[in-house]
């Protein structure tokens, strides 16, 4: 729990969730024209989703937004996602041939 940070509704936990859940081909465009803007992914995520949080009026949440969501944290979650992969789709397949 994050004591500077009120409560937030359940209504608006489900609107929340709906930025990723609903994540498609056009949002990934709009992603990208931001980071084409700024040349920087991570800022290029963080302000998508502030837009998204503005639309929904929840400009309270912006300073929250980027709370652990540093390059470093997206990058290790990222590799961790890749190996797995690899592992399971390439050198796992490999050792039975």
């Amino acid at each position: 729990m994050i004591l500077d940070l009120e409560p937030i509704h359940k209504s608006d936990k489900a609107k929340l969730r709906k930025i990723y859940t609903s994540f498609g081909e056009n949002e990934a465009r709009r992603v990208k024209a931001i980071e084409t803007a700024t040349n920087h992914d991570v800022k290029a995520v963080e302000y998508y989703i502030r837009e998204r949080l503005d639309k929904m009026n929840k400009k309270r949440l912006f300073p929250w937004v980027h709370f652990a969501l540093t390059s470093e944290d997206v990058n290790n979650l990222s590799y961790s996602l890749m190996w797995q992969s690899a592992v399971i789709d390439v050198y796992i397949p490999d050792l039975s041939t």
